[in-house]
């Protein structure tokens, strides 16, 4: 692994969110909700130990899986993709913070709905993901790693320039539902999620149908 630094950084970030209950651990009820359905009402309950440990320590061990494989990436090492991999290292911690304090917010009483908290995530990642697509080499491990954009340079850059745009603005766009929409609907946040992804695959698609 190169960047050890970054891994242990990252690691433990996945891990703060336990501290986290710790503290807070007379507060929490003994059955704490850790899981919502699509209305925002809780319909999934566990221990208050499994919801302060479980998920950090499973993004943490996850964390430690994805630095491996973008180790692995020969884009990695010769520099070519190494800010967007450096980004990514943070994908997995941002994912462990964020769905954690979905779990430990409603608990301690505090009034915000998952979705929004689902929102602020996925805005958080799209908005930083879009920064750094635009500039994506060709690469086997981040992407939009399709048939034909692996195989076409033109059809990868071409890709990855429209899918930045789109991301960027799906990001600021779930951000800003997060900050303003307290019942923002969690089918809201899906339905942008699935056509930040749809849009640039469906375009790189054109692009292989036209030749490129």
């Amino acid at each position: 692994m190169k960047d050890k630094k970054q891994i242990i950084i990252t690691t433990l970030f996945c891990l703060l969110p336990s501290a986290a209950g710790f503290l807070l651990w007379n507060r929490l009820p003994e059955q704490v909700p850790v899981h919502y359905g699509f209305d925002g009402q809780p319909d999934g309950y566990s221990s208050r130990i499994t919801a302060v440990l479980m998920l950090p320590v499973l993004m943490a061990a996850v964390n430690l899986f994805v630095h491996f494989m973008l180790s692995l990436d020969p884009s990695s090492r010769d520099g070519g993709n190494e800010r967007i991999i450096r980004a990514a290292g943070w994908l997995v911690p941002l994912i462990s913070l964020f769905s954690e304090l979905m779990i430990l917010l409603p608990s301690l009483g505090v009034n915000v709905s998952p979705s929004s908290v689902l929102s602020a995530e996925a805005g958080t990642i799209f908005a930083l993901a879009g920064r750094y697509l635009p500039d994506t080499a060709v690469s086997r491990t981040v992407g939009f790693r399709l048939p034909w954009t692996l195989n076409s340079a033109e059809n990868w850059k071409r890709t990855h320039i429209l899918a930045g745009k789109i991301w960027t603005l799906a990001g600021l766009f779930l951000l800003i539902a997060a900050l303003t929409d307290h019942n923002v609907s969690a089918l809201t946040v899906s339905a942008v999620i699935f056509a930040a992804a749809a849009v640039p695959s469906l375009y790189s698609y054109y692009l292989y149908r036209k030749g490129c």
